[in-house]
Parts: C-alpha cells; structure tokens; sequence
C-alpha cells in the first residue's frame, strides 16, 4: 500500500511540474521595445534640440530639430508627429508616454 501512495504522490508531482512549465512558457519571441526621447531646448541651450531613439538591438537613431522657439514650433511637432508614424510604419506600437519620453513594443 505504501510504494502505490509513494508513486501515485510522484505521478502527482510530475503531472503538476509538466503543467506548470508548460502554462508558463513563453508563446511566441520575446517583447522588443524601443525608445524615444523628445529634448526641445531653447537656443543657446549647452544642447540641441533633438530626438534620440534607442532601438531594441541597441542601434540608436538621432533627428535633429530646430531650438524651442515660438516660430520653431509647428516644424518641431510636425517633426514628432512625423517620427512617430515612421516608428508605426517599423512595425512598432506605441506602449507608454512620459512627458517627452516613448516606449514602444514592436509587432
């Protein structure tokens, strides 16, 4: 009786491991998510303003806009609005924003 309750407890145990290991794995390739940093600074600032994206393979992409000014305003946020319809159009969806900070989940 005791060697049928001891293999009916391993069974048990490895019929639970089995399901827990396999309900946990992974379906598919791992999240990559990308950033994009907004800096707008007002000319004569010690940096330019630009926008940095880091991507999820580490390569980084650098665009230039114009110092924060009133008459640079409409050419700076068409300058946004534009790099994020190019990061849609890489396949990648925007995940959260903070202030001037993206995140993005690729498809």
């Amino acid at each position: 009786m005791k060697t049928i309750t001891y293999k009916l407890l391993i069974a048990t145990f490895v019929i639970i491991f089995f399901l827990t290991v396999t309900a946990f794995r992974s379906g598919g390739s791992a999240s990559q998510f990308a950033t994009m940093t907004v800096w707008e600074l007002p000319g004569g600032a010690i940096y330019d303003s630009k926008i940095l994206i880091i991507y999820e393979d580490g390569k980084t992409e650098e665009i230039e806009l114009k110092a924060s000014k009133p008459n640079n305003w409409v050419f700076n946020k068409t300058k946004i609005v534009e790099t994020l319809n190019n990061m849609s159009a890489k396949g990648y969806e925007l995940f959260s924003v903070d202030n001037s900070n993206y995140v993005f989940k690729k498809n």
